[in-house]
């Protein structure tokens, strides 16, 4: 028997690796599959052995099989009707890749949709998510599977719901308009999936086609299902993130009843950075949150806010909710020490008083930083120096010794 080498080899012809398909050893027919795909459509020969070798009684023949063919992209439509039969193996790893072959073909598979979304309902998982991709790829030739494709949307894999979602917009672009309706539907499951689907979009050029998508999940905020109200909020932050609506929403859901709601909510708010400071005043009053993810998200969107809130901030630290202080410190400690003037010095000698050991110590640094101009804060930092926490102590000598240099210090720099 001829030696078939185990990887493919310029020096080895089309024809030795066609009649390789036919070898009695299934490692050398799956190593022949591979090697066509390597060289590609180069005649129909190669398409027609690939196809019947989609029929091989061994899985991993198949796989491969299938596999090249989708290489091959449009050139291998005359092999749909061997992959779409192959969606029906009764192994899930050659029902998958089949269904990833069809879509690497793209339009050219549109005669396998029925039998690709048949597989939508398939028990494993990613059979059931090559499929939709699949079907996505195909694109508009693919509308009679966009019904089957929404009612994938109540799939309870996250993973699975988004392919549909992306497979239904690139199939009809129209479906938005479908799914914006079915936020006020009467089935809480179907408004739960419209507010998914509606948020995988991701983020919607401001148009006409993009204002009643939004009203439409700032109106979903009041549902009775708590679900419902997380969905739209993630939506919407995805949809339109950085719209003033969107901002204003966010900062209303802050109060929300549900602890799961107020967490989207300040997770959002984080990641808009300076955007974010329309809701400053909300996310302030956030802080007084019992919930530790509600608090830190919080704390993390006034910080993401930047330096220029640093006097709101200094004006908050003596509020008289000690959960406010704490997070208006810890944001304090995560913007860093700005570049304070004089004007800023009452305020810091208030905060030497507060409470909140952190809120003391990082006055006496600010003091520290501004130096000479902050001589009216000596009083306050001298009693600092008797403060009962080490650090405060440490940051009241060190600003002190700014305000006041040495006179030897200054005739040494």
């Amino acid at each position: 028997m001829q030696s078939i080498p185990l990887f493919f080899s310029q020096e080895q012809s089309t024809s030795a690796w066609l009649k390789a398909l036919k070898n009695a050893d299934a490692k050398v027919r799956r190593q022949a599959a591979l090697a066509l795909g390597q060289i590609g459509p180069e005649s129909k020969a190669v398409i027609a052995g690939l196809d019947k070798a989609l029929k091989d009684k061994h899985e991993l023949v198949r796989r491969q099989a299938a596999e090249s063919l989708g290489r091959m992209g449009g050139k291998a439509k005359p092999a749909v009707p061997g992959l779409a039969r192959l969606l029906n193996d009764e192994r899930d790893f050659v029902r998958q890749q089949a269904a990833r072959a069809l879509g690497r073909l793209e339009k050219h598979a549109k005669t396998a949709v029925p039998a690709l979304a048949a597989r939508m309902h398939d028990s494993t998982k990613f059979v059931r998510w090559q499929a939709a991709e699949a079907l996505g790829r195909i694109g508009a030739p693919a509308r009679a599977a966009v019904k089957g494709l929404l009612a994938v949307l109540k799939d309870p894999d996250e993973d699975i719901r988004a392919a549909a979602t992306r497979a239904l917009v690139a199939i009809d672009p129209r479906v938005i308009a479908r799914l914006t309706k079915d936020l006020a539907n009467k089935d809480g499951q179907v408004r739960a999936a419209a507010a998914f689907a509606l948020g995988e979009l991701g983020s919607l050029p401001r148009s006409a086609r993009t204002r009643p998508v939004c009203a439409a999940l700032i109106k979903g905020l009041k549902d009775k299902l708590e679900t419902v109200r997380c969905l739209c909020l993630r939506a919407l932050s995805q949809v339109d993130p950085e719209g003033r609506a969107t901002i204003s929403a966010l900062a209303r859901s802050l109060k929300d009843q549900s602890v799961e709601v107020r967490r989207e909510a300040a997770a959002a708010l984080g990641q808009l950075a300076d955007k974010a400071r329309p809701a400053l005043t909300d996310l302030i009053e956030a802080l007084k949150d019992a919930d530790d993810q509600v608090h830190s998200w919080a704390v993390l969107a006034v910080a993401g806010i930047g330096p220029e809130v640093v006097p709101n901030l200094l004006k908050t630290l003596s509020h008289k909710n000690g959960r406010v202080r704490d997070g208006i410190a810890n944001a304090l400690e995560e913007i860093g020490i700005p570049e304070l003037d004089a004007a800023a010095v009452p305020l810091l000698v208030k905060a030497l008083a507060s409470a909140d050991a952190t809120v003391r110590s990082w006055s006496a640094r600010a003091l520290a930083q501004i130096g000479p101009p902050a001589k009216t804060a000596v009083v306050a930092l001298t009693k600092a120096m008797k403060d009962d926490h080490e650090d405060v102590r440490l940051w009241a000598e060190k600003a002190l010794a700014a305000i006041k240099p040495k006179k030897s210090a200054i005739r040494r720099s």
